[in-house]
C-alpha cells in the first residue's frame, strides 16, 4: 500500500519530493494550493531545495 510506504498517517496528505527523490516536506491537511500564501510558501521550497542540491 502507498500509504505505508510513504509513512502517510492521514488523508489528504502532500508530500513535496525533490529532484533526487528525497522527501522534503509533507502537508497533513486540505488546503487551498492557489492560495497567493501558498504560492509564495512553495517557491520559497523550491529555491531552498535549489540552493540544497548545489
Amino acid at each position: 500500500m502507498a500509504g505505508a510506504k510513504l509513512d502517510t498517517v492521514a488523508i489528504p496528505t502532500t508530500l513535496l519530493i525533490d529532484p533526487h527523490g528525497e522527501d522534503i516536506g509533507r502537508l497533513v491537511v486540505a488546503t487551498r494550493w492557489d492560495s497567493p500564501e501558498m504560492a509564495d510558501f512553495l517557491k520559497e521550497v523550491i529555491e531552498l531545495s535549489k540552493e540544497v542540491s548545489l
